[in-house]
């Protein structure tokens, strides 16, 4: 699937398990749904998937800032719940980084589409920003999710060589349509919750 794609029915996944109930609570559902989204596909080297990463981190970062300053406006729910620059931070963060890095040395729906590499950045977060780390196991489990749904392996065993695929749609075709119009219904449905 597309980019877009990848973050509305992250969020949306997020949304439907996680259950914010207010503006404080939606925000790191936000934060770490849309990273979870994407951070998956950082393995991108083909020029047209380049083209649309690029795009989803643009969104991605605008979805990022629009948090930032609605925490700004509510005291700060989500900064409040960093881990200050403590040893376990700065820890985390390492091997995060150092985990993205090796996702992007393998080819497409390698390492960073499995399991290890989720569970990896998810317990970076967590030690680093807690309230963000379920949004983005959804999200990013949700990620690989749909792209087994495509015609290419995801080797979401790492380091196991077999990948696995359904074979049931192109990327890039009418089914991320409607995933795409399925996963803003849903969205929008989950947001709509929020305030019954």
């Amino acid at each position: 699937m597309m980019s877009l794609t990848h973050i509305v029915i992250g969020i949306a996944s997020s949304l439907a398990i996680c259950r914010p109930r207010s503006t404080e609570a939606l925000l790191p559902v936000l934060a770490g749904a849309s990273v979870g989204s994407i951070i998956c596909d950082i393995d991108c080297r083909a020029r047209v998937r380049m083209l649309d990463r690029l795009r989803g981190w643009v969104i991605v970062a605008g979805l990022l800032t629009g948090v930032l300053i609605v925490d700004d406006q509510y005291g700060h729910p989500v900064m409040n719940c960093i881990n200050g620059l403590s040893p376990a931070f700065l820890a985390a963060l390492f091997v995060f980084l150092v985990c993205a890095m090796i996702a992007m040395g393998f080819g497409h729906r390698g390492f960073s589409h499995s399991l290890l590499a989720v569970l990896i950045y998810t317990g970076c977060l967590y030690v680093m920003v807690r309230p963000v780390a379920l949004p983005f196991l959804i999200a990013a489990v949700s990620h690989v999710v749909l792209d087994l749904t495509n015609r290419k392996p995801v080797r979401i065993l790492y380091p196991m060589k077999r990948g696995f695929c359904l074979k049931w749609f192109y990327a890039d075709r009418k089914a991320n349509t409607v995933f795409l119009i399925a996963g803003a219904a849903w969205m929008g449905v989950g947001l709509y919750c929020m305030k019954a």
